[in-house]
């Protein structure tokens, strides 16, 4: 994919799941590209020949996942391993890694006042109105994750990455404006 001019780096951001790995690639205030894939038999070589392509096609400068504590349960071990193997693949490809915690996260959302994964995801449409069809209905406790969860998830990854490199421009006299977010060049 032919590449535009622009100050602003192009983001791959992952959410690895335990059959699937949501993806969007943005690019400043644009939606370049999103979706789940999902994956079978050897997973974390399936994942990485996938997002591999997803690389070669869409050049991201930066490639952002969540950052895992070791001892945490929040995370499989395949999946712990597949991010370290993403870190790597990236290296390899002389592209930057950035993980981001779910601290980070909440912390970069709260200023919106969404706190919840639904909250967030909501504010997310609203900001890229071209996901809405993908926002999960809101999940009772008895749910599974609705699998596009993942979208919103590497949205959030993405989103939370700018804001915390600083490529942002909220007004506090105003209140924040998730639109904001990828506003400021950068």
């Amino acid at each position: 994919m032919k590449r535009s001019v622009t100050n602003r780096p192009r983001l791959l951001a992952l959410d690895p799941t335990s059959t699937s790995f949501g993806f969007v690639v943005i690019e400043g205030d644009e939606l370049i590209e999103w979706g789940v894939s999902g994956v079978k038999g050897d997973r974390n070589k399936e994942s990485l020949r996938k997002i591999g392509r997803l690389i070669d096609r869409y050049q991201p400068d930066i490639l952002v996942m969540e950052h895992y504590e070791p001892k945490s349960r929040r995370r499989t071990i395949r999946t712990k391993e597949l991010i370290e193997e993403l870190k790597e693949l990236a290296q390899r490809k002389r592209i930057q890694s950035r993980t981001i915690s779910q601290s980070e996260i909440r912390t970069t959302f709260a200023q919106f006042g969404a706190v919840t994964k639904h909250q967030i995801a909501v504010e997310i449409a609203k900001k890229f109105p071209e996901l809405t069809p993908s926002l999960p209905r809101l999940r009772k406790p008895w749910m599974s994750e609705d699998k596009r969860t993942s979208i919103f998830d590497a949205t959030s990854l993405a989103l939370s990455y700018y804001f915390l490199s600083g490529r942002c421009n909220v007004s506090y006299n105003s209140g924040p404006n998730l639109a904001d977010i990828t506003s400021a060049s950068g």
